[in-house]
């Protein structure tokens, strides 16, 4: 009995912590969403023209409105001299006195020496994962790597080194 209760409670844990962690890929990939398109129209017209300092910071006539900033979401712009990006950071609570976290970059733009080369496409992410889903494809990996494990037993002796 004793050791059904703590399997169960792994299993409940387990389960805590997916659905904690699709909460966080899914509200970081929706404010990913809309970062997007909030900035793609900010820097658009900027396409072509310097949009950086020396230094890696955005022009000070560059106004990009407020990105939210608080303990379970933070956007920060990325300081990479070859793309115009920003990170979401989302933090869910698993109910179990910690959190799972989620990053999610939004492209807006690529850049050569502090110039803007161009808009990015607008990458729609999914926003609707759900748990099921989610164990469900990680049950059917597991089977998979089963399965190429017992076929690859079987050729074992021969290695690979000659397909090579």
């Amino acid at each position: 009995m004793t050791s059904s209760l703590y399997e169960n409670a792994a299993v409940d844990t387990r389960r805590l912590k997916l659905e904690a962690k699709v909460r966080a890929v899914n509200k970081a990939n929706a404010e990913a969403n809309r970062i997007w398109d909030l900035l793609a129209p900010v820097f658009l017209p900027l396409v072509g023209e310097k949009v950086l300092k020396a230094n890696g910071e955005l022009l000070t006539k560059i106004k990009v409105p407020e990105l939210p900033n608080r303990g379970d979401l933070r956007v920060t712009r990325q300081t990479g001299a070859y793309s115009l990006a920003f990170d979401v950071y989302v933090s869910e609570d698993t109910k179990l006195n910690h959190h799972l976290s989620h990053v999610t970059t939004a492209y807006i733009g690529s850049l050569s020496n502090g110039v803007l080369n161009n808009i990015s496409d607008r990458n729609i992410r999914r926003t609707d994962y759900t748990a099921d889903e989610i164990a469900g494809l990680r049950a059917e990996h597991a089977a998979i790597v089963r399965n190429a494990e017992i076929v690859k037993a079987k050729f074992n002796d021969f290695g690979e080194s000659e397909r090579g």
